[in-house]
């Protein structure tokens, strides 16, 4: 199952994250591709990586309303969403593994202001 930078706009992630359990078999993986997180994307790399601070002022006017979802009690993670959080709703999904695989560095081949994660059911 893969989520291409649209997991911090939805209202329910965890709820994608279960229904994505309950589709694969053990072993399965889940790819997921989001934008830096704020503990990659401070103030230093948002310089190196211009891109992360695009997505964080965008993200207060489009992603962060539409994860709010239509009765505004949604997730709301928007695009500054923490691998941290990422990790805990995919922990709580039934996922036994949760690795980032690419995109920490603010540098480098990886500095396109994404990180690539996987969760393993």
């Amino acid at each position: 199952v893969a989520f291409f930078d649209c997991w911090h706009d939805m209202a329910d992630p965890l709820g994608a994250a279960k229904q994505a359990h309950a589709a694969l078999k053990d072993g399965g993986l889940v790819v997921l591709v989001e934008p830096l997180g704020p503990e990659q994307a401070g103030a230093r790399s948002a310089v190196q990586v211009p891109l992360t601070a695009v997505f964080a002022a965008c993200s207060s006017h489009m992603c962060t309303p539409t994860g709010l979802g239509e009765d505004g009690c949604g997730a709301a993670l928007g695009a500054c969403c923490p691998t941290s959080t990422h990790a805990a709703m995919f922990a709580e999904a039934g996922f036994r593994d949760f690795r980032v695989i690419a995109g920490d560095a603010v540098t480098g081949p990886a500095a396109n202001g994404f990180r690539l994660m996987v969760a393993k059911k």
